[in-house]
């Protein structure tokens, strides 16, 4: 688990109505819903709030099948327009130890909750991509920060599968 940042978690729950950057009760009841219609065969299911994935899937014989990341953006985009899915160093190792277990779908979601893209990492090797610094800055009390310590691994867009709740 990563050292608490204030600055990393005013930028995580600027937008979404939550008071800290664990809250995300509201994703995890609109994903299970989600995914059990999209996936009937499976049981979707929450994960403890200490498990590293935010829902699992098991079939029938109570199998995983899935484990499933969920991160809601601040904006609600409606089209992504950049080129690249985000993977934070921090969440790298926990999410490629259980993706030899079961597949890891890594989710973004758009603000209203409306937009959600997935990535599964079974599909593309994150490792092949260099860690980057995140060139995020925000303006904080009339002073620019740049994001502390936190770095990422861009994936294209491509390997992604964008899709809209309830289609």
């Amino acid at each position: 688990m990563a050292k608490f940042n204030q600055f990393v978690s005013d930028l995580s729950t600027t937008g979404k109505g939550v008071a800290c950057t664990y809250d995300d009760n509201t994703e995890r009841e609109v994903f299970v819903e989600e995914f059990s219609r999209l996936w009937p065969e499976w049981n979707v299911c929450l994960n403890p709030k200490k498990h590293p994935c935010d829902l699992s899937a098991y079939d029938s014989q109570n199998n995983i099948k899935a484990f499933i990341e969920l991160d809601r953006a601040g904006q609600d985009w409606q089209k992504i327009y950049w080129n690249y899915l985000s993977i934070l160093e921090r969440k790298e190792e926990n999410m490629l130890m259980y993706n030899r277990e079961a597949p890891v779908l890594m989710v973004w979601i758009n603000q209203s909750m409306s937009k959600y893209c997935i990535l599964n990492l079974r599909e593309v090797n994150i490792l092949d991509y260099p860690l980057q610094k995140i060139p995020y800055k925000k303006n904080r009390n009339k002073t620019i920060f740049e994001h502390p310590f936190d770095f990422h691994r861009r994936i294209p867009l491509e390997f992604g599968t964008l899709r809209t709740t309830g289609e």
